[in-house]
Formats: structure tokens, sequence, C-alpha cells
């Protein structure tokens, strides 16, 4: 989500020269045309199979809010050509943005009763993030009723998905992840 600078794998290739992600290599758009068509394919036939759309719910909170990655996540443009949720017309899209209180992104995303919920959190002090995140999550479990069956994500730079995981979230992203990954896990999951 938080796209800043060039992402490096295992084995120090730049996101360019990774499959089915795009950079500023010649063929990257080709390779992201493809990889959206078979996400579009997997997407259509989740939507199918649950005989309608999968409602997504994303937000952050507090004073220091960062939408730049969330708004990527979700925006139909997504980034460098990686479409976001709202490319998808199987999926029912809620971007509640920034809200100040905690309180109310968890009223807002219950009243919505999502599949998925997507919250991206990155305070000033980076040892708050996991308080942060552990409040979040007890708060939407206590507000949605434990018959309904939903996803939890969370985006920051300064998280993985072990961490994510360890917090009780389905899954988590970090820095360099693209728009695509976050749909892929939301189809995966549902």
């Amino acid at each position: 989500m938080f796209f800043f600078g060039k992402k490096k794998s295992q084995n120090n290739k730049s996101s360019c020269e990774q499959p089915g992600v795009s950079g500023s290599c010649p063929t990257a758009p080709r390779v992201v045309k493809d990889a959206v068509k078979n996400i579009q394919d997997s997407v259509a036939d989740l939507s199918r199979q649950l005989g309608r759309r999968l409602i997504i719910a994303g937000a952050c909170w507090g004073t220091e809010t960062h939408m730049v990655g969330l708004d990527s996540i979700f925006n139909v443009k997504g980034y460098l050509g990686d479409p976001g949720l709202e490319a998808y017309s199987e999926f029912e899209t809620h971007n509640l943005r920034a809200l100040e209180k905690l309180d109310d992104v968890v009223r807002a995303c219950a009243a919505l009763k999502p599949d998925v919920v997507i919250v991206s959190r990155i305070p000033q002090k980076p040892e708050l993030l996991n308080d942060d995140l552990k409040q979040f999550e007890a708060a939407i479990e206590r507000a949605i009723p434990r018959t309904q069956k939903f996803y939890k994500m969370c985006v920051s730079p300064r998280i993985t998905n072990d961490e994510a995981i360890k917090l009780h979230y389905d899954a988590g992203f970090g820095a360099g992840t693209m728009p695509s990954e976050v749909v892929k896990e939301a189809v995966c999951l549902a």
C-alpha cells in the first residue's frame, strides 16, 4: 500500500523485474494487464459463488492519519497501472477515509456489515502501532455480531503479515504492497 520507492525482493530484483508487477520496464503494461485479467476472473467467480457483491470497508483514524496508501488500494486508478478495489464491479467498496475517533470507524464499519475491513494506521510513534491495531481489532469484534463472518486486514508501512496475524488480523500489508495484492487476499479470504 505504501509505495515509497521500488520494492526489492529476496533476489534483489526491482519490482519492475518481478513477474506481474508494474514498473518502468517496457513490458510492464502487458504483464499488469495479464495479471489484472486473472484477478478479474477470480473476483467474478467469487461474486457468482456468493450470489452478491463482496462488501469491503476501509478507514483510518486519529489525528495522524495516512490516506495515500488506503486511497491507492481503493481508487479505481490504483497505483502504477495496478487497479484498486473500486475498479471491480463485483466489490461494494466503502472508503470511509480518515475519521478522527476509533469509535466512529468501528460504528461506520459495523453498519455496513462488511465481508472485509481494511484499516490503515501510521502513528507518529512507531511503538504505538500494535496498541492501535489491537484496540481496533477488539472494538470491531465487539461491534460486529459473531454470527457475521468477516475478515480484518491492516495496512501500514510498519507492519508485516506475520505481525498482523499475531494481532488477530487475517492479513497485513506493509511498504511496497500493490492494490492487486490486497484484491487477491480479499478474494482468497472470502
